[in-house]
C-alpha cells in the first residue's frame, strides 16, 4: 500500500474510532445512557439528541440531564494511566473504580474480572459485578439464572417455554408485516395498470399469516369488486380467523353485494359455529342485523333454530329522537344504512327521546317458512301453537334433517 493512502486509512480509522467513542449522558434519575451526541454545538441548550449504537435516536430534555461525559478524553487519559496500577486485586480494583467514575463500563467489567481472577473471594468485585451468593459460593447472574432452568432472550431472562412463546409470536408478527407488504404492493399494480397480475398473486394466497393483512385491506378497500376478492381469499384460507372475518362480513358490511357473497361462502361450509353465531344476532339491538342473521339462518337449513326464529319474528327496538319543540311531540323513523326501521311517536318538552318501535321482520318470517313449510305471518302464538304440537308427535332433530 502507498504510504500517503496508509496514512489516510489510518486518519480515517482514528477519526471513525473517536466517533465511535460517543458520550455518555448522566441522568439526573442516576441512569446513564452511551451514545453519539447528534446537536453537540446546540446553543442555548434545548435538549440532548443521542444517536444509540444500534442506529435508534433517543431525546433527553436538559432538565433530566445532570452531566455529559466525552468518553474519547476519557478513553485516551485511559490508554495513558492503566498501565500506572498494579497487576494485584487492589491495584485492578482501583483502577475499576477509576473507569466506574468516568463511565468507561467495558473496561470497568474487565478489571473487576481481573480482580477475582486475582481474589476469587473480593466481595466487592463480586457486588459491582452483580453477583449472586449462594450457599457460601458467588454466583454471576447467568449462572444464577441458568441453574434455575431459565434461558436469556432480547436481554430478558425467562423460562424455555415463555421463550418459544416470544418467539413464535415475534415470527408470527414478520410474518404478518411480510404480508401487508405484499399486499400493498399488488393493490397499487391494480393502480398501475397490472390488475390481472395483482389478483393472480392473491388468487394463490393460501398462509394463514395473511388473514389480518386481508381483514385490513377489506376495510379500507373503496371498490366493491376487490373485497369480494379477498373475502374469496379467506374463504380459501379456510381457519376459524378467516371465516369469523366472513361471518362479520355477512351482517355489517354496508354494501349488499358484500354481505351475500359472504353469505354464499358460508352456506357452502355450514357448520355448527356458523347457526350459533347468527342465533346470537337474533337478539341485536339493531334491527336490519336481525333480519341478516334470519336470512343467514333460513339459508343454513338448520331446524333447530325455528323456536328461536318464532321468538324474533317480533322484536323490540329503541331510538334516539330529536324533540319537535317544547310540548310538542314528533312523528319519527329510524334508520339504518339508509333502510326505514320502523314509525313511531315520541313525547316531551325538550332534549334527546328514546323511542320505542316494534318490528314485523320480514326476513324472520321467511325464514320460518323455509324451514318448515308453514305460514302462520305474524302471529306468534300460533306459530308456537304449532310448535308444540309437531314437538309433542315428533320430536324435532337437533341439527339440520
Amino acid at each position: 500500500m502507498p504510504k500517503l493512502l496508509a496514512i489516510i486509512v489510518a486518519a480515517g480509522y482514528l477519526a471513525w474510532q473517536s466517533a465511535a467513542l460517543g458520550e455518555v449522558v448522566i441522568l439526573k434519575s442516576g441512569g446513564h445512557v452511551e451514545g453519539k451526541l447528534l446537536n453537540a454545538k446546540e446553543t442555548p441548550r434545548k435538549n440532548y439528541v443521542l444517536e444509540l449504537p444500534g442506529g435508534n435516536h433517543v431525546t433527553f430534555d436538559k432538565s433530566q440531564v445532570s452531566e455529559v461525559v466525552h468518553q474519547t478524553a476519557a478513553k485516551e487519559e485511559y490508554e495513558k494511566i492503566r498501565h500506572t496500577f498494579a497487576d494485584t486485586a487492589e491495584g485492578q480494583m482501583e483502577l475499576a473504580l477509576w473507569c466506574r467514575d468516568r463511565h468507561l463500563e467495558t473496561e470497568r467489567q474487565r478489571h473487576l474480572k481481573r480482580v477475582l481472577e486475582l481474589d476469587p473471594g473480593q466481595a466487592q468485585a463480586h457486588l459491582m459485578l452483580k453477583h449472586v451468593r449462594i450457599g457460601g459460593a458467588w454466583r454471576s447472574q447467568r449462572q444464577f439464572w441458568e441453574d434455575q432452568g431459565y434461558v436469556l432472550y432480547q436481554g430478558h431472562w425467562m423460562t424455555p417455554q415463555e421463550q418459544e412463546l416470544r418467539e413464535r409470536a415475534r415470527k408470527v408478527e414478520l410474518a404478518e408485516k411480510d404480508w401487508k407488504q405484499r399486499l400493498k404492493r399488488w393493490r397499487m399494480w391494480m393502480n398501475e395498470g397490472r390488475e390481472v397480475e395483482a389478483l393472480q398473486q392473491i388468487d394463490q394466497i393460501t398462509d394463514p399469516f395473511a388473514i389480518k393483512a386481508l381483514a385490513e385491506l377489506i376495510s379500507k378497500e373503496p371498490v366493491v369488486d376487490y373485497r369480494k376478492r379477498y373475502l374469496d381469499t379467506l374463504a380459501r384460507i379456510d381457519t376459524p380467523h378467516a371465516w369469523k372475518i366472513l361471518l362479520g362480513g355477512s351482517l355489517y358490511d354496508v354494501d349488499e353485494e358484500v354481505r351475500l357473497t359472504c353469505l354464499d361462502h358460508i352456506t357452502e361450509r355450514p357448520v355448527a359455529t356458523f347457526v350459533d353465531y347468527y342465533l346470537d344476532h337474533l337478539h341485536d339491538k339493531k334491527n336490519p342485523i336481525v333480519n341478516r342473521a334470519a336470512m343467514a339462518l333460513g339459508l343454513l337449513k338448520d331446524r333447530s333454530t325455528v323456536l328461536p326464529l318464532i321468538d324474533a319474528l317480533i322484536t323490540r327496538h329503541e331510538y334516539q329522537v330529536a324533540p319537535a319543540g317544547q310540548g310538542g311531540y314528533s312523528a319519527t323513523f329510524g334508520s339504518m344504512n339508509g333502510q326505514p326501521l320502523g314509525g313511531g311517536m315520541s313525547f316531551g318538552n325538550s332534549g334527546p327521546k328514546i323511542e320505542v318501535v316494534y318490528h314485523n321482520n320480514e326476513d324472520v318470517l321467511q325464514a320460518l317458512v323455509q324451514l318448515t313449510g308453514q305460514n302462520y305471518d305474524y302471529n306468534v302464538a300460533a306459530w308456537k301453537s304449532w310448535y308444540t304440537t309437531l314437538k309433542r308427535a315428533h320430536s324435532l332433530n337437533p341439527r339440520r334433517d
